[in-house]
């Protein structure tokens, strides 16, 4: 049971990057019909389309690899929805790599997203990382301080593609049963197999750590790239 116990805190701890993962979400939204308000029609279209293809071509990269083959790519502007509307459809044969597929092919824009930050600036990556494996709130201004300078160039030249690294409602429906079933297995083999686990909880907490650290950099991204549109906006309508 003591073993048990010990698990179960690091298997909790996957929660945070997925929660993260979450408040990207209403952020994303927040981001992208700022952009509406703040640039001409006919750039904000532009950057919604930049947008929408980055996020449907994230898709179809990372759908090749599983047997899941784009069939065609759709990118419209509907009457009534602030941005561009894509659809991407796919053909593949029903089965485990399908399933395993598709939940890594709809979760993709969010998933690319969530790593960039990790591959465009490692340093600093490395270095909340570092922070978040042994928090200390004395150390926290420091450690914010220096990263901030590679957070505010990371979100202000990828802000057209943060906006579209939320996920659709068919992005969500097509990642569920992969998800689903990864918790019940996970769930399924620390109540069977702790030792196990615990064997490897070095390996699972540095993972978490990394995809949270991560994380955590792409939300202060969208969040700051919203409020500096919203400070734009602002001083455009004191001018005019």
């Amino acid at each position: 049971m003591g073993t048990l116990v010990s698990v179960w805190p690091l298997i909790a701890l996957l929660a945070l990057p997925i929660v993260a993962a979450a408040l990207l979400y209403p952020f994303c939204g927040l981001l992208c019909s700022t952009i509406s308000r703040v640039f001409t029609e006919k750039v904000s279209f532009a950057l919604h389309y930049l947008g929408t293809l980055t996020h449907e071509l994230t898709h179809g990269i990372v759908a090749i690899p599983f047997g899941i083959f784009p069939t065609r790519l759709k990118l419209q502007r509907v009457p009534g929805y602030e941005g561009v509307l894509g659809t991407l459809d796919v053909r593949y044969h029903r089965g485990l790599l399908s399933l395993v597929g598709m939940g890594c092919v709809g979760s993709a824009p969010l998933s690319i997203s969530m790593l960039a930050p990790a591959l465009m600036m490692p340093e600093s990556h490395s270095l909340l990382a570092t922070w978040l494996q042994a928090p200390h709130i004395g150390t926290l201004p420091a450690t914010l301080l220096a990263i901030l300078p590679y957070v505010l160039l990371f979100s202000g030249l990828g802000f057209p593609f943060l906006a579209y690294a939320r996920l659709s409602r068919a992005d969500i429906k097509a990642c569920l049963p992969l998800l689903a079933t990864l918790l019940v297995i996970a769930c399924f083999g620390v109540s069977t197999f702790p030792a196990f686990f615990l064997e490897y909880q070095p390996q699972v907490f540095h993972v978490l750590i990394y995809a949270l650290a991560s994380t955590a950099i792409s939300l202060m991204a969208v969040i700051m790239s919203w409020m500096a549109l919203v400070l734009m906006a602002r001083i455009l309508r004191s001018v005019q």
